[in-house]
């Protein structure tokens, strides 16, 4: 089963969209979703119909149990979408998860078994589109910081460049949730101008500039 991987905004409801994988008849299932900080508002179908499928929530699990009298083709079709709140910033791949703690989490094709686990595509939307970034102080002489703040942690590749856009350092920087400090020296960057500094992790770019002195 297939799904778009995305950071949760706190109060802002998102709609989880289930997908089979592989064109396959389906005779029913039951999935076990270990769900983390977040309210399930709804769960509609277009595969099935209302009185095709359950669900309930217990103990921050998410239990659905479908059935159907006559085998359906899953095509690239939603199975469920399911319509949630989040309570707190992350990411859904850490929030949203099979689970098998009480009954195997599985669909039936041609009345068999199919062991099933959930596969998360790459984000896609920028995760921070109002990024804050300080370099204090600048212009700098022997020292200066660049706070930045980010509301996941991950992981940046961090690049100044001068202005022929020649990397003058390099490094790779791991960020917390929220406010994040890179320290900066004379001994990574010797020679005084104006220098553009970039991070990136595949998803936002963070940039700004700075002034060296002697």
């Amino acid at each position: 089963i297939i799904t778009n991987d995305r950071v949760l905004t706190p109060g802002e409801s998102i709609s989880i969209e289930l997908k089979i994988g592989n064109i396959v008849p389906l005779d029913g299932g039951q999935l076990e979703i270990a769900i983390k900080d977040m309210e399930v508002l709804s769960i509609t179908s277009d595969l099935l119909s209302k009185h095709q499928f359950e669900y309930k929530i217990n103990n921050n699990k998410l239990f659905i149990i479908f059935d159907v009298e006559k085998e359906i083709i899953a095509d690239d079709k939603v199975l469920f979408n399911i319509k949630v709140i989040p309570s707190q910033q992350g990411k859904l791949s850490n929030n949203f998860l099979f689970s098998n703690d009480s009954f195997k989490t599985e669909v039936y094709t041609k009345l068999e078994p199919v062991k099933t686990i959930l596969h998360f595509t790459e984000i896609k939307q920028p995760v921070c589109e109002n990024w804050q970034v300080n370099v204090r102080p600048n212009p700098w002489y022997e020292n200066t910081s660049i706070d930045f703040t980010y509301p996941i942690a991950s992981t940046f590749d961090f690049k100044v460049y001068n202005m022929q856009k020649i990397i003058v350092y390099q490094s790779i920087v791991s960020s917390n949730i929220g406010s994040n400090t890179i320290e900066i020296s004379s001994k990574e960057i010797s020679n005084q101008g104006l220098y553009i500094f970039e991070l990136t992790n595949g998803i936002d770019v963070i940039q700004g500039k700075m002034l060296r002195l002697y």
